[in-house]
């Protein structure tokens, strides 16, 4: 796996341009399987019955190539700092060259996939004794590209998204919220399309998420004059 990045900052630390690369190479992996053709029935009590074998092989070696991954993006931040908030926009750039897989040596039916994703946060800055929806922070994102799946043609997917960060702990204590603690809840939504009226395959996915992301202070070294 390879991660290459750069960071420039411009105007005295309030603008941040963060340049990425990363990749993983091609690579084989050893496999082993077991191969079998029979006539077989189902009983309701005792499952799978089988009747006839035709041929069976046991612990057959050989190769499966995975393919690689080469990606890269950039990051753009306007005052990335706690005190005075900012905002974050993001491109990112993925391809997979799935017209390499192979198993025991026999292509699938893949194709190279791509993707293209672009989103962008809000970062409130943290101040005392005001609201509490001026701390919480709110998130987009959308990507376009095609899938890996090779159905009658390419399959192109697209998905937007939009989340939230809800701040949890010290809400009584607005002044001291950012002192030594910072909880939040993550809640994000996002909708997936794969596939159109000219592919044999079309879905359309709906999912919503919950997280937490935890930060606190457990140990602090005091000092007395």
């Amino acid at each position: 796996k390879i991660i290459l990045s750069r960071h420039a900052k411009t105007k005295g630390e309030k603008t941040v341009l963060r340049l990425g690369a990363y990749g993983n190479l091609k690579r084989e992996l050893n496999a082993n399987k077991d191969f079998f053709r029979e006539t077989f029935t189902r009983d309701l009590t005792s499952g799978y019955l089988k009747i006839d074998s035709v041929y069976s092989e046991n612990n057959v070696k050989g190769k499966i190539t995975y393919p690689g991954t080469v990606g890269a993006g950039f990051i753009y931040e306007i005052s990335p700092t706690p005190e005075d908030g900012g905002f974050q926009f993001g491109v990112d750039y993925v391809m997979t060259k799935w017209s390499d897989y192979r198993f025991y040596n026999t292509p699938d039916l893949v194709q190279d996939s791509k993707e293209f994703r672009i989103g962008a946060q809000i970062l409130p800055p943290i101040y005392p004794n005001r609201s509490y929806w001026k701390n919480v922070s709110y998130r987009a994102g959308m990507f376009v590209g095609n899938d890996n799946i090779l159905v009658g043609g390419k399959l192109p997917v697209f998905g937007i998204s939009g989340g939230i960060s809800l701040p949890v702990l010290g809400l009584k204590d607005p002044s001291s919220r950012y002192r030594t603690q910072f909880t939040v809840v993550n809640l994000s939504f996002e909708y997936i399309k794969r596939g159109n009226n000219d592919n044999l395959l079309k879905e359309n996915l709906f999912r919503l998420s919950a997280g937490f992301s935890l930060s606190d202070n457990w140990f602090t070294k005091r000092k007395y004059n």
